[in-house]
């Protein structure tokens, strides 16, 4: 009975030590796979719906600690003088991240119109871009911190819209790729972009007889002209553009306002089939 027990004690306490010993290699699996994981959670690419744009946050909201300072640098090429786009135009941006006190950069950006939705197009990322979506609004980020001595460039392509402001923003990030959000330095800004439209007081007309008449105007106006038409557009002082409808005859032509044409000061541009322009001011009335 004492030999019975003395076996059943001994196979008891060798299941219980091929159970610990399990357990422990169990629990260390887990362990070395939650570091890993979270190693590459905070050394993966850049996340969506963190540029500092309306309603979002900004790489402060997890990284902190850093020394140095900061600083972008928004930039295109073609460049654009005096913060204006052209319309329709592909435009190489180049978003320039730099801090003296780090090696390692990423960065996060959107670029919205004035009712925060996204304006233009982006395409063709760089070295180190990728794309993603926060919701409906489009993200350029980084998909590894780019490394550089002190500073990163990324790049990626911009298809300006036809009209309206358009504000770029983003978010930067200097990192040590410690495996944590400690010892981090980030930053962020805006840009506001407009249009760029000709002015009433410097037009490049082609021709000098074309006549506008009434202006002021209500809803419509007529075009004395003796050449075939393209297109007639007007702009506002926001530079959003609104094509209008016409109708000509053999010198003349109507020209009709729609009802969405809220009265104020507007440039008409008008366009000939032999791609003659004529820029003149034009006042819609209440």
């Amino acid at each position: 009975m004492a030999l019975y027990g003395f076996l059943k004690l001994r196979r008891y306490n060798s299941n219980f030590a091929y159970m610990t010993k399990k357990n422990f290699i169990l629990g260390t699996t887990l362990l070395a796979l939650f570091v890993l994981m979270s190693f590459s959670v905070l050394n993966s690419g850049g996340k969506a719906g963190k540029t500092g744009s309306p309603g979002e946050g900004t790489c402060r909201d997890c990284h902190s600690g850093g020394t140095g300072t900061t600083s972008i640098v928004v930039s295109s090429t073609p460049p654009m003088v005096n913060n204006e786009y052209q319309p329709n135009t592909t435009y190489r941006m180049l978003i320039t991240i730099a801090n003296q006190d780090y090696q390692n950069f990423g960065f996060g950006c959107e670029i919205l119109d004035s009712l925060n939705a996204n304006s233009g197009t982006m395409s063709n990322p760089g070295t180190g871009v990728k794309f993603m979506n926060s919701a409906s609004r489009n993200n350029a980020t980084h998909d590894t911190p780019k490394s550089g001595t002190g500073s990163a460039t990324f790049e990626f392509d911009w298809k300006a819209p036809a009209s309206g402001q358009a504000t770029i923003y983003v978010a930067a990030n200097s990192v040590n790729l410690n495996g944590s959000t400690s010892g981090d330095m980030a930053s962020n800004t805006s840009l506001v972009l407009k249009p760029a439209i000709p002015t009433a007081s410097s037009p490049k007309n082609h021709f000098a007889d074309l006549k506008v008449f009434p202006n002021p105007c209500k809803n419509e106006f007529n075009l004395q002209i003796n050449e075939a038409l393209q297109s007639v557009v007007i702009y506002n002082m926001a530079g959003k553009s609104h094509a209008l409808p016409f109708q000509q005859s053999s010198q003349s032509c109507k020209v009709i306002l729609g009802y969405d044409i809220a009265p104020g000061t507007y440039l008409l541009k008008v366009t000939t089939i032999s791609q003659k322009v004529h820029y003149q001011k034009i006042q819609v009335a209440e």
